[in-house]
């Protein structure tokens, strides 16, 4: 399991910190939930989307503000292939984009589509339902956003159903944008958020004495996660890497220190003992072992 790679201070109140990365439009939809779980979450809402998000995330890890991230779409994906923090996802279900065609064919027969990372394929389907022409188009950044809505104007579509980066560049080009989230997507969303930050804390709490444990030691002693990034390493390894403890956690381990590697423990499994191998121009003796929580 994933966590964040800095302590983070718990809020006076005691409730689960959220922070909501999100756009205008998908904020204003998500203002009855964030009412609903404000007496359940501490929850600060900020809108930024790509390299944006990503820095306020830092930010935030930085400060030790947060306990869960909770995002959509191309902003979601970014965070967790960026963080060690936990981020919960607002899935866009099928029922939502059902329910967002059903109310774009009530304006017009011809409506685009632009979903972050794929098209649909079953939606050729639904055209024939509905009696629409349907035109999807999928983005990774940006620019691929800008350049389907510009496609889909030229073909004189009006109506443009997406996440909400979709939706405001279709209505700053002059279309109509359709939010495909639904409320009990958002709902849902958060509901994920506080499980991760409930875990979350476990995962802290462990942490807090797995570390007073090895700073005691004398050995030059790290743990990672399943994904080989440092999560605790003792004063004597840093010494070992030749790097502070903030600038090692949240680092993969192969890309500072590749004679080190954990990887090929966290693959097969198999512990090692008395392995020598140089590092730094020395000789030294290694112990890998895999930890394992509920048998895995």
């Amino acid at each position: 399991p994933s966590m964040s790679m800095n302590r983070r201070a718990p809020h006076p109140s005691g409730l689960p910190r959220l922070c909501f990365l999100s756009y205008p439009q998908i904020r204003h939809l998500a203002m009855p939930v964030l009412a609903e779980y404000a007496a359940r979450a501490d929850i600060e809402t900020v809108d930024a989307a790509f390299g944006d998000a990503l820095t306020v995330a830092r930010d935030r890890l930085q400060a030790g503000t947060v306990d869960v991230f909770v995002s959509a779409g191309s902003n979601a994906s970014l965070l967790r292939q960026s963080l060690s923090a936990p981020v919960a996802t607002v899935q866009l279900t099928g029922f939502d984009i059902m329910q967002a065609l059903i109310k774009a064919s009530a304006l017009t027969g011809r409506v685009g589509i632009v979903m972050f990372g794929q098209t649909i394929p079953e939606l050729d389907a639904v055209r024939q339902l509905l009696n629409i022409e349907i035109r999807q188009h999928a983005y990774r950044s940006r620019e691929d956003v800008r350049s389907a809505i510009e496609s889909l104007k030229s073909a004189d579509f009006g109506v443009v159903v997406g996440p909400s980066l979709a939706v405001a560049m279709a209505e700053e080009a002059g279309l109509r944008g359709m939010l495909a989230y639904s409320l009990a997507s958002i709902r849902q969303g958060f509901d994920d958020a506080l499980e991760l930050a409930r875990v979350a804390r476990l995962e802290s709490g462990r942490y807090e004495q797995l570390n007073g444990v090895l700073h005691n030691l004398h050995e030059a002693v790290l743990a990672v996660d399943a994904r080989e990034r440092i999560l605790v390493l003792n004063p004597a390894m840093q010494r070992l890497l030749g790097v502070d403890e903030s600038a090692a956690l949240g680092v993969e381990l192969s890309a500072l220190a590749p004679p080190l590697s954990l990887a090929g423990t966290l693959s097969k499994g198999l512990a090692e003992r008395g392995v020598v191998q140089q590092h730094a121009g020395r000789d030294w003796v290694l112990s890998r072992t895999p930890m394992r929580e509920a048998g895995k």
